[in-house]
């Protein structure tokens, strides 16, 4: 069925704090007898690029782009309470702790937006140092904003202590700015990894209560597909009838994945139920098949198979995955035949990969794959199948031939990660003693020798999967080079180009203590480009571009108010043609699609970094981010999610939703194009 793709519960009404403040200094600077701006009143629409001409903000921002904290710090003591909201907010975006006690004295300051904003920040920076100063400000705290950031804030850096004062809380139904408050606060325990009986027993609470608000509950859904080693056993008959009565997509896809953790004959009825129905929508239909994998394979095998050749290919897809990850081999003659029967090179090529992985005959479905790759005209298809030759180490010479000889990326990237995969095949060394018998080979020797021409080939998707490997101590490697000559790893140390090859440089730098004990430096390795002020000030607020796709049209609307320099370089690579006729290389059902690599394999980054940007705003359907190079820096590379994202917030920069297509957004397949990216007045 079609679904109406809605934002309409995931906005942050009312923290738009930072650019508040931002705009009213740019009112105040144009005409002293301007009424005062509040969250209330402003829009931000009128004012259009708060950065320009204003001097001052634009300095607060390159000093945190610059991670200055001295001189960050001497503007909290600004007598002009918008600079010193402003580097309250930039200092979040360092992560330093030792700025903790310096902000935990304005968590008692008169303004609410400096207390506000405060809390906001010390949850960002994340040092447990901060929780006993939020808790004791939490109680003294009158205005219920400001107890909604202190909340969350303890989601984010408190520990038990932190958990059990925020399930404790027995809260009014009026009180929906804290109720929201307590909600993040336990999604963001939960996304560490942090819950208790008592946290869930409040979820389940705040979610089952008919007389909160709507947008509260699907917010607190979140903690169900987020508390993954909670049982939500004990709560079932209240989930599955929150679930039934509910008409929020976002709701039930989040109870669909907690009913994984509910592990009852009941839960999985239910989870089939959602399967076989055709009046659900397809994005629960996802989840549901993914929590099915945390139950006993039999039980829903027959179920899950009749999904292979669903018309939505993300069902398809997750269907294909249940049997790779949850397959026996009993039914891996059945995984081959209906391989060989499916259209879309996706599901074949995964089901190939399940058939392979599980079955005792590896010779003759290994041939099958061969035989298809010989075939495939799609390059991510060859390079899928290449990833299906996993399972089988004995294939590892057709698989070594391909990586190193191929010049395609796509296939020489997929072809390293098999091999290092098939390393770690936890039958190796049945197949090292099998080869070693009837052929004479050594398979430790060739698999050593593999991950050093990785390491000498001057690729950075290759050489990270060498140092990977020689770092990894089942493989024993460095019993083998230890009394070698391992230059050929410092040589590729030194022929890194920072920052574009960040990840790969830190990988040797672990290769390197491992082989030799040598604990290189890494201070001062990552370079922030400069801001550029002057070309931020000529962006119009809410720019949009349109993206045409092989799959139709998307519509962006970039936010320069709240990630200026992600938006600028967007913008400067969109008029340098950078983006048209790259691919869509990534798809993660209900998560999010990935672009912007040159290289279409995801190893592909400009020689530049940008700074992760600090956001009030959450990452929700349509919320466009850039994509993490490494060592919390971001550079050309970019993803739509297609879901709630609560892991992904502050992680990533959030710099633009889409606005039209987002039915197309979830149409997208891995190997669609981008024919070309351009602005859009």
């Amino acid at each position: 069925m079609k679904s109406n793709y809605t934002k309409r519960f995931f906005r942050k009404k009312g923290q738009l704090i930072f650019y508040f403040f931002l705009i009213s200094i740019f009112l105040w600077s144009c005409d002293s007898d301007v009424t005062t701006v509040t969250k209330e009143n402003f829009n931000e629409d009128l004012i259009g690029n708060i950065f320009n001409d204003n001097k001052t903000i634009q300095n607060i921002y390159s000093l945190g782009n610059q991670a200055n904290t001295k001189e960050l710090l001497k503007y909290l003591s600004n007598d002009t309470i918008d600079y010193k909201l402003a580097s309250i907010f930039t200092l979040a975006s360092l992560g330093d702790s030792s700025v903790v006690m310096s902000l935990t004295t304005l968590l008692n300051d008169p303004d609410k937006q400096i207390r506000e904003e405060v809390a906001f920040t010390l949850g960002i920076i994340g040092s447990s140092s901060a929780e006993n100063f939020l808790i004791e400000a939490y109680s003294s705290e009158s205005n219920n904003k400001v107890k909604k950031n202190i909340l969350e804030a303890l989601g984010r850096c408190g520990t038990s202590k932190g958990l059990s004062f925020i399930s404790s809380l027995n809260l009014s139904t009026q009180q929906k700015d804290v109720l929201i408050g307590q909600s993040w606060g336990l999604i963001r325990l939960a996304i560490r990894n942090l819950t208790s009986s008592n946290s869930t027993k409040k979820a389940v609470e705040i979610i089952s209560n008919d007389n909160i608000d709507e947008e509260v509950k699907v917010i607190i859904s979140n903690y169900f597909s987020n508390a993954r080693n909670e049982s939500f056993n004990n709560f079932f008959e209240l989930l599955s009838k929150e679930y039934n009565k509910s008409d929020n997509v976002h709701i039930k896809i989040n109870l669909a994945t907690a009913f994984g953790n509910t592990p009852n004959s009941q839960s999985l009825n239910l989870l089939h139920a959602i399967i076989t129905s055709d009046k659900v929508d397809d994005r629960i239909k996802v989840n549901a098949i993914k929590s099915c994998s945390r139950f006993n394979y039999a039980a829903s095998k027959d179920i899950i198979f009749k999904e292979l050749k669903n018309r939505n290919l993300n069902i398809a897809v997750v269907a294909c995955d249940f049997f790779v990850t949850k397959g026996i081999s009993n039914d891996a003659d059945r995984y081959f035949m209906v391989a060989k029967q499916l259209n879309d090179w996706q599901t074949r090529t995964k089901m190939l990969k399940a058939a392979l992985k599980y079955s005792n005959d590896k010779q003759k479905i290994a041939s099958g794959i061969i035989s298809g790759y010989d075939k495939a005209k799609s390059v991510y298809e060859k390079a899928s199948l290449l990833y299906a030759l996993a399972g089988d180490p004995t294939s590892f010479r057709f698989v070594n031939d391909q990586t190193f000889s191929n010049n395609d990326k796509i296939i020489s990237t997929l072809g390293i990660r098999t091999l290092f995969e098939m390393r770690t095949n936890p039958d190796f060394d049945k197949y090292h003693k099998e080869l070693s018998n009837l052929q004479g080979d050594d398979l430790y020797k060739e698999f050593s020798l593999i991950f050093k021409k990785a390491i000498q080939s001057k690729d950075p998707a290759l050489i990270y999967y060498g140092s990977l490997a020689m770092h990894t101590p089942k493989f024993g490697l460095r019993e083998i080079y230890s009394t070698e000559n391992t230059g050929f790893i410092n040589n590729a140390l030194s022929n890194c180009i920072l920052p574009k090859d960040i990840k790969t440089y830190l990988e040797l730098i672990k290769a390197i203590k491992y082989i030799n004990g040598s604990d290189l430096k890494q201070n001062g390795i990552m370079k922030y480009q400069l801001v550029d002020w002057a070309w931020i000030s000529t962006i119009p607020h809410k720019q949009k571009v349109k993206i045409r796709t092989t799959k139709g049209d998307i519509i962006l609307e970039l936010h320069v108010n709240k990630a200026p320099v992600a938006v600028a370089n967007f913008i400067k690579l969109i008029n340098e043609n950078y983006y048209s006729d790259t691919y869509f290389y990534r798809v993660s059902p209900n998560v999010a699609v990935q672009s912007g690599c040159k290289r279409g394999d995801g190893w592909g980054h400009g020689n530049f970094a940008m700074k992760t940007e600090t956001s009030h705003d959450y990452f929700t359907e349509g919320s466009v981010g850039m994509q993490n190079l490494g060592y919390e820096a971001e550079s050309v590379q970019w993803f739509i999610a297609q879901a709630p994202l609560a892991k992904f917030d502050n992680k990533f920069t959030n710099f633009a939703d889409v606005v039209i297509g987002m039915d197309v957004v979830h149409q997208l397949e891995v190997g669609d194009k981008i024919n070309s990216i351009a602005l859009k007045n």
